[in-house]
């Protein structure tokens, strides 16, 4: 995955010159093409043109529209998805617990089916077209939940939100490297990761109405839906390759993801149904200081994704995930554990876009977000229902097998 550092221009290209015919009549010669090289150096690998490639340099303004995107897009997904749905369906006094597994099980579904959708569909004429589309319908979800008020309505409502997130983010990594290539990927993605995260932590949000989370929501799918007009995919076609993305590479790297979706997942609702461990998370002003943390990480992480430190930055990402829930599940739950968890929840957040991201392949993206994604959030949710606490034992379980899975990664290199 990593991939040395090489300037434009200084290696891997040179110039060709066709020989004429005009010193003397060499017939056998007047085709041939020599280069101004050593033949050995003919012999390269792809890597150095794979490189040479993600060197294209886009405008300014995609580099804005694309992190935009990003923002709109996972700002939806934390904010409404993950809190405004499941307010404006507690608030409603004709839904009972009973329909609250279905609900959310179909929209998992129909997230599922929207990535799947895009997998089977996809092609470069119609890869805005499927984004835009996601926006609408989310939007839709978005409105058509402000006004639900029985089953019917919010079952609804599930389907469109699960299917316009299950089309936006498997069509959004995949056609990111054609819009900005792959030098700014991870900064682009590390800086619309980390707005969305502070969004989502903004005092008046985080512990807002569930109308203002609707509203966001609304908002997040026009901005996108928006922003996405300006795309103009004029970079160089190219998918990285390399044992990340063979067969068993890929498969490493789903079950690196999922178990830290579902330990993330588990442990976060363990701290938000837990009387104990409720007031060590952030509240009041210090929401900001929550907020300015995802930020700076999932910024700090994007950098370390474009120098191809995939590894190093998911592996960053579980340690502080791990630590953190081991303060909790001893008894420290403090102000400082809720900091450096949600430093690890965004450093894992933006390798998990960056990696289908980079590939740029709909099938990888929409097979990542259904395992991982959807099918692990829902795992560790299912997990925790059975706890009473943090045990010791998940953390401890949980880095365990990331650095096995880690290490295997390392072997095959």
């Amino acid at each position: 995955m990593l991939e040395a550092a090489k300037k434009p221009g200084k290696a891997g290209r040179g110039k060709f010159f066709l020989h004429s015919g005009c010193c003397a009549p060499q017939p056998k010669h007047r085709n041939r093409v020599c280069a101004n090289h050593p033949p050995a150096m003919l012999n390269q690998s792809r890597e150095p043109r794979e490189m040479r490639r993600e060197e294209f340099h886009p405008p300014g303004y995609s580099l804005v529209t694309v992190t935009v995107t990003i923002a709109a897009v996972y700002t939806y997904f934390l904010v409404f998805a993950q809190f405004g749905f499941l307010h404006a369906l507690a608030a409603a006094g004709g839904v009972e617990l009973f329909w609250l597994r279905p609900i959310l099980g179909l929209m998992a579904a129909a997230g599922i089916g929207g990535g799947i959708f895009v997998a089977k569909t996809y092609t470069e004429k119609n890869a805005l077209n499927l984004l835009r589309a996601g926006f609408i319908i989310a939007g839709l979800a978005a409105g058509l939940t402000w006004v639900a008020r029985t089953p019917p309505h919010f079952v609804v409502a599930a389907a469109l939100t699960g299917a316009g997130l299950g089309l936006a983010t498997v069509t959004l990594a995949a056609l990111l490297r054609r819009e900005i290539g792959g030098t700014r990927l991870g900064l682009c993605i590390g800086l619309g990761t980390g707005v969305a995260y502070a969004v989502g932590n903004l005092p008046v949000i985080f512990a807002g109405a569930h109308a203002i989370q609707l509203l966001v929501g609304v908002v997040a799918a026009g901005v996108g839906l928006l922003a996405s007009q300006t795309f103009e995919q004029k970079a160089p076609r190219q998918q990285t390759s390399g044992t990340d993305y063979d067969r068993a590479g890929v498969m490493l790297w789903i079950a690196v993801f999922l178990v830290l979706v579902g330990f993330d997942s588990a442990v976060f609702f363990v701290i938000q149904h837990q009387p104990a461990l409720q007031p060590a998370w952030p509240a009041g002003g210090k929401l900001y200081l929550n907020a300015g943390v995802h930020l700076v990480t999932a910024v700090l992480a994007g950098l370390a994704l474009d120098r191809r430190w995939v590894a190093r930055t998911v592996a960053t990402g579980a340690i502080l995930l791990v630590g953190a829930s081991l303060l909790f599940a001893v008894g420290h739950p403090g102000v400082l554990a809720a900091y450096l968890y949600s430093a690890g929840v965004s450093v894992y957040s933006v390798a998990l876009v960056f990696y289908p991201a980079r590939r740029g392949q709909p099938g990888l993206a929409a097979l990542l977000y259904a395992v991982a994604g959807w099918m692990g959030s829902a795992l560790g949710i299912g997990l925790a229902e059975k706890l009473d606490g943090v045990p010791v034992a998940l953390p401890l379980a949980a880095g365990t097998l990331i650095a096995g899975l880690l290490t295997a990664r390392a072997w095959r290199k």
